[in-house]
């Protein structure tokens, strides 16, 4: 089955795309969560709220991922389902208007990766969007190394954070229109003024998610995934009028989202596209990351991530070459890249990979001592890189059985304390709880999502001080996207598959 672009999907099928689990959120969760029915329950409510009033306090419910143990945070929100599902239904009503905006803003030299439907074969839609990155920009990047000499790498500094609500107007109806009419359709109260601008709408219900603020929208969501969309096609619109204008034309440009590449046969063109293309984005409240920036003549080899470049000869060996002290000593040499390339998404493919391999899994003389050194190992690997700790969790969960009753209690504990010990850990937390379930469920756990989980948590998750309808405020209170059948279906030990998008897949 062909990839299928969401902005080429009919109404009707890009409200369904919308309305999907992954769509709603999409960070990895174990299977357990479940969003689809719930919004669809919720969405047969179109009254009983007051949207004007959505902005005055925290409408969203945040937790927080730490990408390096230490200080690097990043936030996701689970966006409130009412505000969530006006936005859908304004995206819906207009949606030949949004089809019309992303043909008009496509420019011939700049390539951008679309948003694409989850093929039928895949189990995620993010398996989907990996597979997209990896076609569109890796490949294409290497294939443009016989045609162009140089090539710059950048990206936007914090990108989803940046975004400035008041651009969603600007890119769909241009700047000086939004300015001229600022009304929006849930503040004028039914009168009969001035219609008001889509973006307008979808500019006061970003607000509405976040308290009202105008910086940044939420992350952890295809829908807001296409809402950047919207304002980076036309920014590509405004850098190939700028260069045309400029008569720079021997030029391509691969963009994925905030992630850009440049080729061009001069390098005086590469940097001043790059020029021209940052102060485009300034008008819009974004910065080039200059960390990360770079150019040069070496195309194909700057075309591949710079963690995976630098380890793409690792050897793990067939499956009999495996033994306990092999393992060791692979997992060393992971721990040790670790260090090098903090929150880096090969650590990660790694640890799938082992995990896929079923290498805990094998009928091989496991002593007692060697254990206790491959999980101290693995704790120590996410100590530095906390996205692993799912993976890990599978690791450590196959391992411990091999153990004592004592041991695995001490390893246990000392899980949950290390975890503890790291600061903004409410995702983390989410997977240590599917871990544990049917090992201790003693522990106790600070993010609410986790109390609904165990049945403790008895008021919605959302700020619901907009909710008029006692109903649907009761319907909110029962948090209903947990899928309580799969949760006491759910193995003792955690399986590969719940945490790998690619298992059972040669791709790493």
């Amino acid at each position: 089955m062909e990839r299928v672009p969401l902005i080429n999907l009919t109404k009707k099928s890009a409200r369904n795309f919308f309305l999907e689990s992954e769509s709603y959120c999409s960070i990895d969760l174990p299977e357990y969560f479940n969003f689809k029915i719930w919004l669809t329950e919720i969405s047969k409510f179109t009254a009983g709220f007051d949207i004007s009033k959505a902005q005055e306090e925290n409408t969203s419910y945040i937790i927080y991922n730490n990408k390096d143990g230490k200080y690097a945070w990043r936030k996701f929100q689970f966006i409130h389902p009412i505000v969530y599902l006006e936005l859908v239904n304004k995206i819906i009503d207009n949606w030949e208007f949004i089809q019309k905006h992303f043909k008009a803003n496509q420019v011939d030299k700049i390539h951008y990766c679309p948003i694409f439907k989850k093929e039928s074969k895949h189990k995620k839609q993010k398996k989907t969007q990996i597979l997209s990155y990896l076609e569109d920009i890796e490949k294409e990047s290497i294939k443009k190394s016989l045609k162009f000499r140089y090539m710059s790498k950048l990206d936007i500094t914090d990108c989803y954070s940046s975004v400035y609500t008041h651009s969603v107007a600007w890119a769909l109806h241009t700047q000086q229109v939004a300015k001229n009419n600022r009304k929006n359709r849930f503040t004028l109260r039914g009168k009969k003024t001035d219609l008001p601008l889509i973006g307008n709408d979808v500019d006061f219900l970003l607000r509405a998610m976040q308290g009202g603020q105008t910086n940044g929208i939420p992350q952890g969501s295809i829908l807001m995934d296409f809402i950047a969309e919207i304002i980076l096609i036309y920014i590509d619109k405004l850098l190939g009028d700028k260069l045309f204008c400029e008569k720079i034309i021997e030029y391509e440009i691969v963009r994925y989202r905030d992630d850009y590449r440049i080729f061009t046969k001069e390098k005086n063109d590469n940097e001043k596209i790059i020029k021209i293309l940052s102060e485009i984005l300034i008008d819009f409240n974004f910065r080039l990351n200059t960390n990360k920036t770079e150019i040069g003549e070496d195309i194909t080899l700057m075309s591949i991530k710079k963690d995976k470049l630098d380890n793409i000869i690792y050897h793990i060996g067939t499956d009999k070459e495996i033994d306990v002290y092999r393992l060791k000593r692979l997992l060393l040499d992971v721990l040790n890249i670790s260090k090098i390339y903090p929150n880096s998404g090969f650590i990660l493919k790694m640890l799938q990979h082992f995990n896929q391999r079923k290498f805990y899994n094998k009928n091989i003389n496991w002593y007692k001592k060697q254990i206790d050194l491959l999980i101290t190992i693995l704790l120590d690997i996410v100590a530095s890189n906390p996205r692993c700790f799912a993976v890990v969790c599978v690791s450590i969960f196959n391992l411990l059985p091999k153990l004592e009753k004592n041991k695995q209690k001490y390893f246990v504990d000392t899980i949950y304390r290390k975890l503890k010990g790291i600061n903004n850990i409410g995702y983390n937390e989410i997977w240590l709880q599917r871990s544990l379930y049917k090992v201790d469920k003693s522990k106790g756990y600070e993010d609410k999502i986790c109390n609904v989980v165990s049945g403790t948590q008895n008021e919605s998750i959302f700020g619901n001080h907009f909710i008029t309808d006692p109903q649907l405020k009761t319907l909110l209170d029962k948090n209903n996207f947990i899928n309580k059948s799969k949760l006491s279906k759910m193995p003792k030990i955690p399986k590969e598959s719940e945490v790998n998008i690619f298992a059972n897949s040669d791709l790493i």
